[in-house]
């Protein structure tokens, strides 16, 4: 037998015991993997993660991994998705304007009704009411729209005065109010309640619309009808 034959001998006889131990094995692994095919298919998404490494990456990305075949489960990968969406929706400029103005009309609106409760408190400590000859005046009302209204007339509207008409008329030359909430952030007068509360009493209003909330009561209108009374 020649010498190179006698060489390769061996080598065939480790080959063949190889196949015969561990051909079984690669075959049924083959059949496996098939059967798991279509699970793998409806649970995964992606490819196998394989190393220890990608499936810490994975859950620490907040993905859940499957146990059984070493994946991202697709329900997760869908929720993560959304998450990173809604999270990226939110934190848009205009999204944190909007909140910036909402938070902001918040706390204008919580010192407005402060400094509601504080007057009311000073109406309810008026004196008796005099009687009928001694009445306070009543108040002016006249229909005013903040946007739309001559600054002449805004100055002599029941709660204002010159300055503050030229404030809303600067004011609305750059952008027409929205709404109360946006002319009481835009004209600084207008963050102090009686301001406003006197203004609607008188008949100002935005885009057709009174000061939101509940109406004045009887003290408040006290109150306006008495500071309309000539000082001696």
């Amino acid at each position: 037998m020649p010498k190179n034959l006698l060489r390769v001998v061996p080598i065939v006889i480790v080959l063949l015991l190889y196949a015969a131990v561990a051909g079984p094995e690669w075959l049924r692994n083959r059949m496996l993997d098939k059967e798991l095919a279509p699970q793998y298919a409806a649970l995964c998404e992606g490819a196998p993660l394989k190393t220890v490494e990608r499936r810490n990456q994975a859950m620490e990305d907040g993905y859940v991994v499957n146990k059984l075949h070493d994946c991202i489960e697709k329900a997760s990968f869908k929720q993560v998705a959304e998450a990173k969406a809604k999270y990226q929706a939110e934190h848009t400029p205009a999204a944190q304007a909007e909140a910036v103005r909402v938070e902001a009309a918040r706390i204008a609106q919580a010192a407005r009704e402060k400094e509601t409760a504080e007057l009311q408190a000073i109406a309810a400590q008026l004196q008796t009411p005099k009687p009928p000859t001694d009445e306070p005046p009543q108040i002016p009302f006249r229909r005013l729209d903040a946007n739309t209204a001559a600054e002449a007339d805004l100055a002599n509207a029941f709660g204002l005065d010159a300055q503050i008409a030229a404030d809303m008329v600067h004011e609305r030359g750059k952008k027409k109010f929205t709404d109360w909430p946006d002319l009481i952030n835009r004209v600084t007068a207008f963050g102090a309640a009686r301001t406003a509360m006197f203004a609607t009493l008188g008949g100002l209003n935005v885009n057709g619309l009174a000061l939101p909330g509940p109406p004045p009561d009887a003290s408040m209108v006290a109150l306006a009808r008495e500071s309309l009374r000539p000082r001696p």
